[in-house]
Parts: structure tokens; sequence; C-alpha cells
């Protein structure tokens, strides 16, 4: 038997892994096809679980940083979509937690006036 230590990642250790993988994947000229793929898939459902809100946090704080070293190189255009996506993921976010919050409170009975 070895003496193995096994750590599980926090969700600030996933974000931090999702935003590295984002920004390596985003260093060369063009824009990798999964990369592509994976934020038009988050463009494209409709988010419903709290694992979705935290899928749509972490590839917007990944589009900020994509955009701000693409902004860095002089890529403008590259730079201007990428925030632009992160900021529809952002409002997004903001969306689900609002349906959340509401189905928490259908859940629970309770009424506000």
């Amino acid at each position: 038997m070895t003496d193995q230590q096994i750590t599980i990642p926090t969700l600030p250790d996933l974000m931090h892994g999702i935003e590295q993988w984002m920004t390596e994947r985003a260093d060369g000229a063009d824009i990798p096809a999964d990369l592509r793929a994976e934020v038009d898939r988050l463009l494209d459902t409709s988010p419903s679980t709290a694992d979705d809100l935290f899928k749509l946090i972490a590839f917007a704080r990944g589009c900020h940083t994509v955009a701000e070293e693409r902004r860095a190189r002089d890529d403008d255009g590259t730079a201007l979509c990428f925030h632009y996506f992160g900021q529809i993921m952002l409002e997004e976010a903001v969306r689900l937690i609002g349906r959340l919050a509401v189905s928490g409170i259908e859940h629970l009975g309770e009424t506000r006036h």
C-alpha cells in the first residue's frame, strides 16, 4: 500500500483550471475548434442547475481573461468577441440566480407581498 495524498479540488481550483485551459487553448493565432465549441455550447444551452451556474461564471472569467490577453496582443477584434461572450454568460448567470431563487422560494412555500 502506498501513502498517496488525495486532494479534492475546490470550486476556486476548478474555476482556475477552466480559466487556465481557456487561455492555453487561445494562445495561438487562431482560436481552436474545441474552445469555440465549448463557448458555443454554453451560449446555446438553457442553464437550470447550480452546476450550470458555476460553468457560466467560470467560462465568463475565462472569456474575460482571453480578451485581456488578446487585447495585449493588439488583437482587438478577438478580444471584443471574447469580452462579449463573457458578458453574455454573466448575464445568463444572473438570470439563473433569479430562477434558482424563485424555485427555492416556491419549494419552501413562502410568498412575499
